[in-house]
């Protein structure tokens, strides 16, 4: 049986189904020194080490957690563009003033213009 984890003395390194198992044969230990867990990228298996490991393991959340904060995104998305869509509109109404307004000072304009050259 070939084992791809190997000690610095050549013995191999014990393997640990789980961080659970790891964890609870680090504490059961009485050695005096701190034990760590880590997963082991060559084996997959949990083993033990002196050193405290500076990775950091995330858990994949579950399909059910990843659809419920999707759906919650797609809830505030809408909401926001419910809020913008109100704020466009206001905005081209606005402007829409803005033209008529700006229309009705230019015939005044032209009208006065035009008065004021007639003799």
């Amino acid at each position: 049986m070939s084992n791809l984890c190997m000690r610095r003395d050549g013995r191999g390194k014990v393997k640990y189904r789980s961080n659970a198992e790891a964890t609870k044969y680090a504490r059961k230990t009485t050695l005096g020194v701190a034990l760590y867990p880590y997963s082991c990228s060559l084996c997959g298996s949990w083993h033990l080490s002196h050193e405290k490991s500076n990775m950091v393991i995330e858990r994949v959340p579950s399909a059910a957690k990843l659809k419920r904060q999707l759906e919650n995104s797609a809830r505030i998305i809408a909401k926001q563009q419910k809020a913008l869509d109100a704020v466009i509109s206001k905005q081209k109404a606005q402007q829409a003033e803005r033209d008529a307004e700006i229309t009705a000072i230019t015939a005044m304009f032209i009208a006065q213009h035009q008065s004021n050259r007639r003799p």
